[in-house]
């Protein structure tokens, strides 16, 4: 039963997957000596393979870019880290008329705090918060309202993520070029087609 169930499973003699057989033109492109490839197959089988080792080349570079992006994100985390604070901020209205936003439970109401100074303005709470509510918020150095700030753990995740968009964007860029000349070698060999049959026709035709 084994038996019957390898022959059954197993791949062909001679078999080839599509990487194989793709790599297999590139060459018989290359270094073959057969009558029907032309000068612009092997040109573009070159282009491939120029493309192929740009795209390997521009990994390191890409991850150097990638490290310069995240020691600007941890700089950038440790400024924000020694600048922004939470404060308790106080309501000074009930929340009870949400926003039209992507979150259906944003109301904004007046509020206040207390940060070098007193400040107050719109602040973003739950629905159904009531008026003299304390909660907290995020103050730059001057007291007004921003964000939380980044942390370090986020700054090192920038350096996967621009280094793959670095490389992603040339290797985008190998791929329209390359699309490009080929477009320009395929009219070109049919052209060269064309003219070799209609040669070839009034050829046979005397």
């Amino acid at each position: 039963m084994h038996s019957i169930r390898y022959r059954i499973t197993r791949r062909p003699a001679g078999a080839m997957t599509g990487a194989a057989l793709w790599l297999r033109v590139q060459w018989v492109r290359l270094a073959g000596s057969s009558p029907l490839v032309r000068r612009g197959d092997r040109l573009a089988a070159w282009l491939v393979l120029v493309a192929l080792a740009a795209a390997v080349l521009a990994v390191p570079a890409a991850v150097g870019i990638g490290r310069i992006a995240e020691q600007r994100a941890l700089v950038l985390a440790q400024h924000e880290l020694r600048t922004r604070h939470r404060v308790p901020v106080t309501t000074l209205a009930a929340a009870s008329h949400p926003l039209a936003s992507p979150d259906p439970g944003a109301v904004t109401v007046l509020a206040r705090w207390f940060w070098r100074g007193h400040h107050s303005g719109s602040v973003a709470v739950p629905a159904g918060t009531g008026r003299g509510s304390h909660l907290t918020r995020w103050v730059d150095e001057q007291g007004r309202l921003t964000g939380a700030p980044m942390t370090i753990a986020e700054a090192r995740s920038t350096t996967a993520r621009v280094a793959f968009a670095a490389w992603g964007c040339f290797v985008g860029a190998l791929l329209l070029l390359g699309r490009g000349v080929g477009r320009r070698l395929a009219r070109s060999q049919e052209a060269r087609w064309d003219r070799d049959l209609k040669r070839l026709v009034r050829t046979e035709g005397r």
